[in-house]
């Protein structure tokens, strides 16, 4: 994780990583059965080849996840992708469990408002050290009750 600022992991849920991990192993399992039922071997080289290939690009996203408050900006991270959230835009913090698509790798996450809509869904591992950062920045914030446990 090299961005500026105050670095926060993604907080991480052993189902999300079963999910995952199923995910990556499906094609290439399902590849491989084929190939030893066919005896073709070119088919079990393309399942071991897509295994380590999905495999290595999960592994690099789930290390490289993480929310950077900077001075101005909060930063979130994922493999190739990067998203930059202004911090005078956060309205308020509230906690979620919501299972929409986010970058997070946990349901025990944080959703962040601006005054008129959602800004983003995130899961920090260290949910009162990423709120004092927020706080240390946007004093107005709104943060709900359950937020800091």
């Amino acid at each position: 994780m090299t961005e500026p600022g105050i670095a926060f992991r993604s907080k991480l849920d052993a189902p999300v990583v079963v999910i995952l991990a199923a995910a990556v192993l499906m094609a290439p399992l399902v590849l491989a059965i084929a190939a030893m039922l066919s005896m073709g071997s070119i088919l079990l080289v393309v399942a071991l080849v897509l295994a380590l290939t999905e495999g290595a690009a999960v592994i690099w996203l789930l290390r490289s996840i993480g929310y950077f408050v900077t001075e101005f900006d909060l930063v979130i991270r994922c493999g190739p992708y990067r998203r930059v959230i202004h911090l005078a835009d956060i309205a308020s913090i509230r906690a979620s469990r919501s299972i929409e698509s986010a970058l997070a790798l946990s349901v025990d996450r944080l959703e962040l408002r601006s005054a008129s809509a959602r800004l983003c869904l995130i899961s920090p591992a260290d949910r009162r050290g990423f709120v004092r950062a927020i706080r240390a920045r946007v004093q107005d914030v709104e943060v709900g009750p359950d937020v800091e446990r």
